[in-house]
């Protein structure tokens, strides 16, 4: 059975329900909703779920080892929900929120990437893989002062991008990961920055 054979399961990926499909109802929310927090350089952003809530059980979950056909599966979910935003938007481009390449490897896949990945199918937007991050502290733990500065001299622009770009992340938390990639991509040929996720952590 392949990751994309949908139909196949069983039992719900995350909570492990009785389900026909790879995720259930209650562990997918229905309607994406705008945070209400201003950001420097983010024009909005846009979430499925708060992170305390089964959808953030589920982005736990997956990025645990074995976790990357649960991961495929949120990400088809996530572009299912987040496509109508896209086709209003006008979009040049979605861009995953980089993490380290020793992050990357370890995990065997980007959930950022996953799920823009998934998007850009459903959309025709194409994905710039166009920050790069170097390896440094985790921002977990960190306030958002900390966070600024813990990701100042390794967060890069490596590939400009013109008109409007739709950040994706996995979690959104106080919002300074967002904040590094917009002063970066604004500063060089991006004129908008949004941000679409998974999930909103309602403790930063």
């Amino acid at each position: 059975m392949g990751l994309m054979d949908w139909k196949a399961w069983r039992n719900c990926l995350n909570c492990g329900q009785p389900w026909r499909g790879a995720l259930c109802r209650s562990c997918t929310p229905g309607h994406v909703w705008r945070v209400p927090q201003q950001i420097p350089g983010i024009r909005s952003c846009w979430t499925l779920s708060a992170y305390e809530l089964r959808l953030g059980d589920a982005v736990r979950t997956a990025k645990q080892p074995g976790g990357r056909a649960l991961a495929v599966a949120i990400a088809r979910r996530f572009a299912q929900r987040m496509t109508p935003l896209v086709h209003s938007g006008q979009f040049a481009s979605l861009m995953p929120v980089p993490s380290p390449w020793t992050r990357r490897a370890k995990r065997g896949f980007h959930l950022p990437s996953l799920l823009a990945r998934a998007l850009s199918v459903s959309t025709e937007v194409p994905v710039t893989e166009g920050l790069r991050i170097a390896p440094g502290r985790r921002q977990a733990g960190l306030n958002r002062a900390q966070r600024l500065v813990n990701l100042r001299k390794r967060l890069r622009s490596t590939r400009p991008v013109q008109g409007r770009v739709l950040l994706i992340d996995d979690v959104w938390t106080t919002g300074a990961t967002a904040q590094a990639c917009a002063k970066e991509l604004l500063g060089d040929q991006t004129e908008e920055v949004h941000i679409a996720t998974l999930c909103v952590t309602c403790r930063a």
